[in-house]
């Protein structure tokens, strides 16, 4: 089974968790607040990570689902682990990149339904 980590669970990060459970994959999440990462515990196929650099380390893939600029640098570059993995992209393009291009229903067309 193929894992996916995600980091971030609002409504974003939820609404993906959802749609990759459905779809068979395994999941390592987190999340700043730990209640909202709790509302997956007991879900199959789910471990709850203690920090970010635990989901990068148990995941070749990982979606970042956070609220703004401010919450990507409390987990990333406050972070100098996951820093070294992103070196390459700065926070704020990687930002604009991915607000400007996705959007929730974009997720329908990457998963098999």
């Amino acid at each position: 089974m193929i894992k996916i980590g995600v980091i971030g669970i609002g409504s974003i990060g939820t609404a993906v968790c959802n749609k990759l459970l459905k779809n068979g994959y395994g999941l390592c999440i987190y999340n700043r607040t730990a209640e909202k990462a709790n509302s997956f515990r007991g879900f199959k196929n789910v471990n709850i990570a203690k920090t970010p650099s635990d989901v990068f380390l148990s995941c070749k893939t990982t979606i970042l689902a956070l609220t703004d600029d401010d919450a990507t640098r409390q987990v990333v570059l406050k972070n100098k682990f996951i820093r070294n993995w992103i070196t390459p992209i700065s926070t704020q393009g990687m930002l604009t990149y991915f607000n400007s291009r996705w959007s929730l229903s974009s997720f329908k067309f990457c998963f098999p339904h």
